[in-house]
Order: structure tokens, then sequence, then C-alpha cells
């Protein structure tokens, strides 16, 4: 009934929301500014070649994995670009990695956002003055963002690999 000498096994994800995916990329540039050893994990091939060209260009090489490519290295301050639209996929590499604290960067133009209404935020964002470079986080967004995947694993049958996010729900939506 009451467990309180049980360890705690969750994982904190800390939500990063941004406007669109180029303020994204450019918060992701910063990053690697302040701190030269970040490295960015993706799900998704697409998401990969668009944030490797995009450091690329701004002169960064090697600081984009696809998430099957990670090797745990202490050293490494790691930044997840987007969710996987299952929890329990994302949940078990966090473990293998041994991570107790995720963050992970999203935006509202991102497929998996779309899906739950993110248009309709962003018009109420831009309408209430956000600015583009501003960032959304609370501990209720991540709470939303759990319940979403969560809510879209009843509806998944089988989980087909895919390369973009877009894909994704467009091969494993019932």
């Amino acid at each position: 009934m009451f467990n309180f000498f049980k360890k705690n096994t969750s994982i904190k994800i800390i939500n990063k929301v941004y406007l669109t995916e180029a303020t994204k990329w450019e918060a992701c540039e910063k990053m690697l500014q302040t701190n030269p050893n970040t490295v960015f994990i993706t799900w998704f091939e697409e998401t990969y070649n668009a944030l490797n060209n995009f450091l690329e260009q701004h002169c960064y090489t090697e600081k984009v994995v696809m998430y099957r490519q990670v090797i745990k290295n202490n050293n490494v301050k790691y930044f997840f670009v987007e969710h996987y639209p299952l929890y329990a996929k994302e949940e078990e590499l966090f473990t293998k990695l041994g991570l107790n604290e995720v963050v992970v960067m999203c935006s509202l133009d991102e497929a998996f956002l779309k899906h739950f209404g993110s248009e309709k935020i962003i018009d109420l964002l831009e309408k209430l003055g956000m600015n583009k470079e501003e960032v959304i986080e609370h501990e209720m967004i991540s709470s939303s963002i759990k319940n979403a995947q969560t809510k879209l694993a009843k509806q998944v049958l089988i989980d087909n690999a895919a390369r973009s996010q877009t894909e994704w729900f467009r091969k494993n939506l019932i």
C-alpha cells in the first residue's frame, strides 16, 4: 500500500517548446556555443538530416546522432530534439543511457504536436505577442505530452518504422 522505501525510478522529462523548427535549430546552435560537449539525439532520419545540415552550415560537425547510435558518455550533455510518438520507446532509451533527467526540444510546427492541434496554440501565442526566440517550459506541458503519447499507444497495433514523424503518423495510426 505505502511504498516508503521504494526507489523512485521515474525519469524527469523537461520539454522546451519552441514556436518553429527554425528557432529550435537556432537554440541548438546557441547551446553548442555555450557547451561544445553537447550532442543532439533524433528519433527520425529526416530530423537528423535537417539539424545536421543546419549545424554544418554553422561549422559544427558530428553533433547530431540517431537514437540507435547513442553510446553512453558521461562527458557529453545529451538533448533530444524531438519526441518519439510512443513514450515506452523513449523510456527504454532513457533507461539504457542511465538518464535521470532528459531535456526534449520540440517545436509547435512538428507533426507530433500538430497531431494534437498545435496550430491553434501557435496562433494564440502570436496574438499574445510571444517572441519567436522564447521557449515554453512547464511541468504541465511535459505531463500533457506524456498523456498524448499514452493515448497514441492505445491506437497503434504495430510500431512501423518511419523516416519522419509525419510518415510515422501515416503508417501507424489506425
